[in-house]
């Protein structure tokens, strides 16, 4: 099974048209009329048709899916849709994630979301899902008595909860966290923290001269 299309519903098809290829160049492929097919396997459906083909009323801005874009020098983009489309509706500006990719969110002339964003490489989309599996079983995280120990040696800290210390270390949004082998390492305020990809058991945590080297 192969996905085709992506069907998105509109008010008026010709503008919607221009406005895809004016800002993403997406050209016509088909016109069923009431129904489009552009390039990159979008679809424009006249709201009215689809309204009545589901006796339904279409809710937009309802923020419950999005149309992904991805564009090298998302500054230039930004400067053509404020030129092209002053009143468009924006979700957010530019926004920088902590992974370094930059963002922004509008809705289109009919409501439906829009992101457009910085290409990744495949080794940055790991690194994504790396720390989101991390997070995602951050309450696993535990250690062992000589961890303990270990932790609080090099790291000269002196505390009652050494797990609830380093998750809390962990869980700040400019934490470094990416998986090479059988573990995890977690950068953040000059430290790195080592924790076992399977058991989620800190290993060790140490100070680190530059946080950003791994």
């Amino acid at each position: 099974m192969k996905l085709k299309n992506i069907l998105i519903v509109v008010n008026d098809i010709e503008k919607s048209k221009k406005f895809y290829h004016d800002l993403f160049g997406l050209d016509m492929v088909l016109d069923n009329n009431g129904n489009m097919i552009l390039t990159e396997g979008l679809v424009l459906q006249d709201k009215k048709i689809w309204k009545d083909f589901l006796n339904t009323d279409i809710i937009p801005n309802n923020n419950s899916c999005e149309l992904y874009f991805e564009e090298r020098d998302i500054e230039s983009f930004v400067q053509k849709l404020e030129t092209l489309y002053p009143s468009i509706q924006y979700v957010h500006p530019i926004i920088t994630h902590s992974w370094g990719q930059k963002v922004i969110r509008f809705y289109d002339l009919d409501g439906n979301l829009i992101e457009v964003g910085t290409p990744m490489n495949m080794e940055e989309h790991k690194t994504i899902e790396d720390k989101q599996i991390l997070l995602h079983n951050i309450n696993k995280i535990h250690t062992t008595e000589m961890g303990i120990e270990r932790i609080k040696r090099n790291l000269n800290i002196n505390v009652n909860d050494v797990v609830e210390y380093c998750i809390n270390k962990i869980i700040q949004t400019n934490c470094i966290i990416y998986k090479q082998g059988k573990n995890y390492y977690c950068e953040v305020d000059n430290m790195k923290i080592t924790i076992n990809a399977h058991s989620y058991t800190i290993i060790t945590a140490h100070m680190i001269k530059n946080k950003n080297s791994h």
